[in-house]
């Protein structure tokens, strides 16, 4: 009798030892979980398919840890490959309109809050800075917009063009779209 009860003292004292030590390690591993989240799935998304230029822009917020990194990501999806761009900026979360535009070469502009304008080459799969370029015969084709907890991309009749002057130093000659930099733009417009 005397043998059973110190084998179970034995057992539970193994299971107490055993769910003791096994606490920090789970709780390491859920914080690794959580981080890599962070790094590697997109806190939100949403893309729009441009079909007489044969592509799919997709736009990712990241949570992000400094102030080295945006957390903003632009990608293009094309018959020709694929290509991924980080887009300079901050607080995506306050200042997410992103709007997107078609250039009269075939190119795809993307003009953002904060000066930080790209030209998209969907065949050579390149980005360049849109600065110092004329944005003349460009066509807005709407933005993403982050809003209610939800991204999505807005055509021109319900996100008119409007791009937030967040820029430093502030916008110059140099910028694209100067005419539509405005101190606030408005939200998307409801679904009539």
């Amino acid at each position: 009798m005397m043998c059973a009860i110190l084998r179970l003292a034995r057992y539970v004292c193994r299971l107490l030892a055993i769910i003791i030590l096994s606490i920090p390690v789970a709780v390491a591993f859920s914080a690794l979980a959580l981080i890599i989240s962070w790094v590697y799935f997109p806190a939100y998304s949403a893309s729009i398919d441009i079909r007489e230029l044969n592509t799919k822009v997709i736009l990712n917020f990241y949570y992000t840890w400094s102030n080295e990194d945006s957390g903003r990501e632009i990608n293009m999806k094309t018959r020709h490959g694929f290509v991924k761009t980080k887009i300079c900026g901050y607080d995506w979360a306050h200042h997410s309109r992103t709007n997107i535009y078609t250039t009269p070469g075939g190119r795809i502009a993307v003009v953002g809050p904060d000066c930080c304008d790209l030209i998209f080459d969907p065949v050579a799969l390149t980005s360049s800075p849109a600065t110092n370029v004329s944005s003349d015969g460009w066509a807005y084709i709407g933005g993403f917009f982050l809003i209610n907890g939800l991204l999505g991309f807005f055509s021109p009749d319900r996100l008119p063009e409007c791009i937030e002057r967040r820029c430093d130093p502030p916008a110059s000659d140099r910028n694209v779209r100067n005419a539509n930099r405005q101190d606030a733009c408005l939200t998307p417009l409801p679904i009539k």
